[in-house]
């Protein structure tokens, strides 16, 4: 069986408010998406309806789009940190026809290679 090989292109933006001007312009045509969150800060998570408003605006309707918990690394030693639930962001997901993951550790290398994989696999060639 062959491989299939393509680009990736990567802009992170960190819900920053001084870059809201300029992302429409970089995800325009993209063709999938990560909407990450930090699940030990509720206002990352609240931040999601506006960024998943953006993508639907100015990118392709047929867009994959995943939605991250990232930092599930913080819990290893701090349980109680966690301010996002699994269950809340799973329902953000199906409410919204965006998939869903396990949660993830860009730090810890926890479920990043799954994350890019399932989109990328979604991704009409």
């Amino acid at each position: 069986m062959g491989h299939l090989y393509f680009y990736l292109r990567t802009l992170f933006i960190a819900g920053c408010e001084r870059y809201r001007a300029i992302t429409t312009g970089h995800y325009r045509r993209a063709e999938g998406a990560l909407l990450v969150y930090d699940i030990t800060n509720k206002e990352s998570f609240n931040h999601l309806e506006y960024w998943l408003k953006e993508l639907k605006e100015h990118t392709d309707p047929n867009i994959v789009i995943a939605l991250v918990g990232n930092k599930v690394d913080v819990l290893f030693t701090d349980p109680g940190k966690r301010e996002v639930q699994k269950e809340q962001a799973v329902q953000f997901a199906k409410k919204n026809g965006l998939l869903f993951t396990e949660e993830s550790s860009a730090l810890a290398d926890v479920n990043i290679r799954e994350v890019i994989e399932s989109v990328t696999q979604r991704i009409e060639l």
